[in-house]
């Protein structure tokens, strides 16, 4: 199989060489270390960009150069990820409907350990296509349908992962989904969460990708094993949130960990919650309350 290629659009001087790594271990090439890239980039980057099977942006609004480049790579139809520089201020058209449909990570591009989780969940997607499906913002009041068309194909094992997958597929809050993130955690090879899922519009508690895990209604002592394996997942993996959901129609939302932000929630609740465009607040105002006291 012939190796996949990825370019990296980002702003002059940036330190690329741990997302760079990151690539590489994957299993794909990095356009703009090669060393054909110098006489590539003579022509420009959409060259680049046009021998590419995926490009990764970071804080593409720092220049009109960036956003042109990124608006290219969308216009080939080219899988995107928006990285999000943590800690870096950005102006209001990050949220400029073009960018607003991409999955995004907010993190430090030289943070290897949180690099290493983000990038290979979105590369694999890729890679493994239509095991990962990135949705557009839905405009369109939402209708409720018995399966989604979207995500069948990524082969749900259970009714209670295809009933969560039609929910992603008509949710305005979610922008993009993968089955099965890319590999199981350092040191803990035994458990993988069912889905990580983007965040159309990401906010401090909400970091991209969130690990979702599907089950049916669990005894004290299941969900005490069930969370440990997802909070042990969540801290290797530098993941900011998991969300840990129940065929339980009485189970309510409730905060269970703050570090990382793990949410239990009941498969009924979550339905409104995600179909009303209030999951994402919901969490938020629970955060706040275990932290400060107040929403």
């Amino acid at each position: 199989m012939t190796e996949r290629a990825c370019f990296i659009i980002a702003p002059i001087g940036a330190k690329l060489s741990a997302l760079a790594e990151v690539i590489v271990q994957s299993g794909w090439r990095v356009l703009n270390s090669e060393e054909d890239a110098v006489a590539s980039s003579r022509r420009g980057a959409p060259d680049l960009i046009a021998r590419a099977d995926a490009v990764i942006v970071v804080d593409p609004w720092v220049s009109s150069n960036l956003l042109v480049e990124t608006g290219y790579a969308l216009g080939r139809g080219l899988p995107v990820l928006l990285v999000a520089v943590d800690g870096a201020s950005s102006p209001a058209f990050e949220n400029e409907p073009t960018l607003a449909m991409l999955p995004r990570v907010r993190t430090k591009i030289t943070d290897a350990a949180a690099l290493r989780f983000h990038i290979p969940a979105f590369l694999d997607g890729v890679e493994k296509a239509p095991h990962a499906v990135f949705l557009p913002p839905q405009t369109a009041p939402l209708k409720p349908k018995s399966s989604s068309q979207k995500s069948r194909s990524i082969y749900p094992q259970s009714a209670l992962e295809q009933r969560l997958l039609d929910l992603f597929d008509r949710s305005p809050e979610i922008a993009g989904v993968a089955q099965d993130p890319y590999r199981p955690a350092p040191g803990n090879t035994s458990y993988r969460p069912d889905f990580a899922i983007w965040l159309a519009d990401p906010v401090s508690t909400t970091i991209n990708p969130v690990l979702v895990e599907v089950t049916r209604r669990l005894e004290p002592n299941e969900f005490a094993r069930k969370l440990n394996g997802l909070r042990d997942y969540a801290r290797e993996a530098s993941a900011g949130m998991a969300l840990l959901i129940e065929d339980n129609p009485v189970l309510p939302l409730t905060l269970v960990e703050l570090n990382p932000v793990i949410v239990r929630v009941g498969l009924l609740s979550f339905e409104h919650l995600i179909l009303e465009g209030r999951l994402i607040r919901t969490v938020t105002q629970a955060r706040n309350r275990a932290v400060h006291g107040f929403e």
